[in-house]
């Protein structure tokens, strides 16, 4: 599990997150940003980037599906719109 990191800007606290660890391909990313705004990077082991499919669900929420990626161990870099980075996540395709 990667440790969470909680912002605060404005006096708000602020969160970039991804769930759950391991999967056969479907991560959550949830913000309390609008989620439109959040960059984020996918990684393989070898830290070569690997583009993945997004589907935007509310604004607070998107899907991530690595269905199509080999099972592995692969890295998401999150960053605010800010371009502070959030949290970057291991996470592992069984």
């Amino acid at each position: 599990y990667s440790e969470t990191k909680i912002l605060e800007h404005n006096g708000k606290q602020n969160f970039v997150i991804l769930y759950p660890s391991q999967t056969p391909g479907l991560f959550n990313l949830a913000a309390s940003y609008n989620i439109n705004d959040i960059d984020f990077e996918v990684y393989d082991t070898a830290d070569k980037r690997i583009v993945v499919a997004a589907e935007v669900v509310s604004e607070e929420k998107m899907i991530l599906d690595l269905t199509e990626l080999p099972k592995g161990i692969y890295y998401v870099s999150m960053k605010t719109p800010e371009g502070v980075t959030a949290n970057t996540q291991k996470i592992t395709l069984k």
